[in-house]
């Protein structure tokens, strides 16, 4: 199986990805921990790219994140399942508003890209803007396209769905 759980900060990826990793054994990847290096530095673009070829090109792997723009078309045509997490974008908001602050009291038990400080909320929102607005309607759409090969879709907009799928990875 190749996974690709894609969605915006705060929707649960990482929960889903690391039940579905231990319920089959397969590598999960979180792109988070390819793409930045301490206190939110980012890695060279071609070091991201080499590490993310090297990681589709293997026969089996759960990668959570969406990592480079460029990297996502490629990843989700080499998949054979996708979960497109779409919650409504103020949902991701209230979410990562969430996680923000468990992270500040030091209680998040296991945060993006292992780093220690939480990224600026205002930083972090504005990316997320973006995310909807710039870079949703394209994953949409090469998610429609895996959906009408052999790759098994599934998109989620509810919370109930996403908290299924977490007790239940492998329903999709």
């Amino acid at each position: 199986m190749r996974c690709s759980v894609i969605g915006n900060a705060g929707g649960g990826k990482s929960i889903l990805s690391r039940a579905m990793a231990s319920k089959t054994g397969i590598p999960l990847h979180e792109l988070d921990n390819y793409l930045w290096k301490d206190n939110w530095d980012s890695v060279p673009p071609e070091v991201f790219e080499k590490q993310h070829r090297e990681i589709i090109d293997t026969e089996s792997w759960i990668i959570d994140g969406f990592g480079l723009p460029n990297t996502i078309e490629p990843r989700l045509r080499r998949s054979t399942r996708i979960v497109f997490i779409d919650l409504p974008i103020w949902m991701h908001f209230a979410l990562a508003a969430e996680r923000q602050a468990v992270w500040k009291q030091g209680k998040l038990t296991h945060p993006p890209g292992g780093m220690k400080a939480a990224p600026p909320t205002k930083i972090l929102f504005e990316l997320m803007w973006k995310i909807h607005t710039e870079l949703t309607p394209s994953v949409n759409q090469w998610v429609q396209q895996a959906a009408e090969s052999e790759c098994v879709v599934e998109t989620v907009h509810t919370l109930d769905r996403l908290r299924e799928l977490q007790f239940n990875p492998m329903s999709v």
